[in-house]
């Protein structure tokens, strides 16, 4: 809550191979454009089930908390959007099943860290 719309230093980090730039954390001032319930609420058509967007690059991706497979200790993702579909979008036009759609909307999240504090202990020049 205290720094909520920050950026941070250093701001690289890898997600896998490739390295990624931090751009900044979404805020919970409900003015701001960057308040992280209406990011929520835009981008969670796309995302999967239990992953909840926190900050950005500056290339428009995600950098989001994953609930999945533990609701109490969240795993860092990186969420590309390039290829990401609305879940619903894919059931109407491409013929998906929910499920199938879940899964598409998994094959663009790819793994950071285990925790936020080791996903902010691999930040990097």
């Amino acid at each position: 809550m205290t720094n909520g719309g920050a950026s941070v230093l250093p701001e690289e980090f890898n997600v896998g191979i490739v390295e990624r730039c931090f751009g900044s954390l979404f805020s919970f001032d409900e003015e701001s454009s960057e308040y992280i319930v209406k990011k929520y609420q835009i981008y969670e058509p796309s995302l999967p089930k239990k992953v909840s967007p926190i900050a950005n690059d500056p290339a428009g991706n995600l950098i989001c908390l994953d609930y999945n497979n533990n609701s109490g200790s969240p795993i860092v993702v990186f969420g590309e959007h390039e290829n990401a579909w609305e879940k619903e979008m894919l059931i109407k036009v491409e013929g998906l099943t929910e499920e199938q759609a879940e899964e598409r909307a998994r094959e663009n999240v790819f793994y950071v860290a285990a925790t936020f504090t080791e996903f902010l202990d691999k930040l990097h020049d």
